[in-house]
């Protein structure tokens, strides 16, 4: 979970702001939490399946790469 410190940091400004606002229905910001919530998980979920797919694969070396007519 080191790894996504920056995203749950962000995620703690998110909600503070949306929480602490006094003009959005208590509705509004339920939704607001829920959707970040989901879209968070979502990304974790799949970052962490696709590092497990490619976990022991090796990567292209620079010789096998085209750079163009520069």
């Amino acid at each position: 979970m080191e790894l996504y410190i920056e995203l749950f940091i962000f995620l703690a400004i998110i909600f503070l702001i949306v929480i602490t606002n006094r003009f959005l229905p208590w509705w509004v910001k339920v939704a607001i939490a829920v959707y970040y919530s989901v879209i968070s998980y979502l990304f974790i979920t799949t970052k962490n399946k696709i590092d497990k797919q490619y976990e022991n694969i090796t990567s292209v070396p620079d010789a096998y790469w085209e750079y163009g007519p520069f």
